[in-house]
């Protein structure tokens, strides 16, 4: 049974359909009873009249529609149709209420025998413009992580999962899930969902896959959210599905990424490996395996200081002289530590060196004290202390 209708904003938007149909237009009977657009064709009259996904259907040339079944014989008389609708009951067109609809849309595609490519590619691209700075990460608008908390309650990384394991995926539609699943994977109560889907191992896939640095970029850009602040055994997932080695891989090809989505690959590979990093002996053992050590200092050493991709590095380490001093010293995490010290490099970076020196401090060892008389006027923290990425690198 239908539940008691939230109360409705004025009508805000009018618009005409003068074609007969179809118009590329899904319209659902929400839990209050009344149509809403579930889903908008791409280039169809709906969206070229103007409707968007979560509008909710007030009137039909002027006729209450807010019925279903008065609505369906008001949109079978002839055209042309004028229709007044209502942003959603949670927010604006385009908000909250959208978010969930398309992401409603998406599931409801996947569960066609064989699924509906063309109306999860219309969900999706719906889902990518309201997530959407084109970055991934974390927006610094409110709204739109309201709506990435609308997407996550819908089962929407559930949904985007289940997409990424389709076969022979269109290239443009897997840069969208991933640029989706990038902005809701910094939220807290999408996390589960991102374990119990074996989307990790998905997103690891990607890193060790694709040659655009635009997919790695995207998929770096979740795991970095993905283990911002997060519990030990979303972190040991990530540790085991191998992603640790992936991401190192991406900073060895550094040197050959001239492109900006090469440097972004770069930035957020180093922001989810720093993450990683405070993860303990297993993450630690994980960076040995691949000498990861080294691979570091080498990216520190080739380019400029540019964005935050050193300041992240230099985190890495910094977060690896706390969980395996010993090792970092043995594989060289000094040496890396001082050359940028040394350096003209940005202050949060040699802020961030100096962080490696006093997280070694303990240890006692004569050349974290020799790097000292070297470190130019950087003061060296008094603290031991583990750096946290989240949010988008800028």
């Amino acid at each position: 049974m239908p539940g008691r209708a939230a109360r409705l904003p004025e009508p805000s938007v009018l618009v005409a359909l003068e074609e007969p149909p179809p118009w590329g237009l899904t319209l659902e009977v929400d839990d209050a009873g009344r149509f809403f657009v579930q889903a908008v064709e791409r280039g169809g009259a709906a969206e070229r009249a103007g409707l968007r996904v979560g509008q909710v259907l007030h009137s039909v040339n002027g006729r209450s529609a807010l019925n279903p079944a008065k609505a369906k014989k008001l949109l079978a008389k002839k055209p042309p149709l004028s229709l007044a609708l209502c942003p959603p009951p949670g927010g604006e067109a385009g908000g909250e209420g959208a978010a969930a609809a398309a992401a409603a849309a998406l599931s409801a595609a996947l569960g066609a025998e064989p699924y509906d490519e063309d109306a999860a590619a219309n969900a999706l691209a719906d889902l990518a413009d309201l997530m959407g700075n084109g970055l991934g990460g974390v927006s610094e608008d409110p709204a739109v992580m309201a709506q990435a908390a609308a997407v996550v309650a819908a089962g929407g990384v559930i949904a985007l999962g289940n997409l990424l394991h389709q076969p022979e995926l269109p290239a443009a539609m897997e840069s969208a899930a991933l640029l989706v699943l990038a902005t809701v994977a910094a939220l807290p109560e999408s996390r589960p969902q991102f374990v119990g889907t074996e989307l990790v191992d998905k997103l690891v896939e990607v890193l060790e896959e694709r040659e655009a640095y635009s997919g790695l970029s995207l998929a770096a850009c979740a795991l970095a959210n993905l283990t911002a602040d997060v519990p030990s055994d979303t972190a040991a997932a990530v540790v085991f599905a191998g992603a640790i080695e992936a991401l190192i891989s991406i900073l060895r090809r550094l040197p050959d990424a001239l492109s900006d989505d090469g440097a972004r690959s770069g930035q957020w590979a180093a922001a989810a490996l720093c993450n990683l990093c405070r993860q303990g002996p297993e993450a630690a053992q994980a960076v040995a395996r691949c000498d990861g050590v080294a691979v570091i200092h080498a990216a520190l050493e080739n380019g400029d200081d540019a964005g935050a991709m050193h300041q992240f590095l230099c985190g890495c380490l910094c977060n690896l002289a706390v969980v395996d001093g010993e090792g970092l010293l043995a594989s060289g995490g000094v040496g890396a530590a001082e050359s940028v010290l040394q350096s003209g490099g940005k202050s949060r970076t040699r802020a961030a060196a100096a962080q490696v020196i006093s997280n070694l401090l303990t240890d006692a060892s004569p050349s974290v004290y020799a790097t000292l008389d070297l470190q130019r006027g950087v003061p060296i923290p008094s603290s031991r202390q583990l750096l946290v990425v989240s949010g988008w690198p800028g």
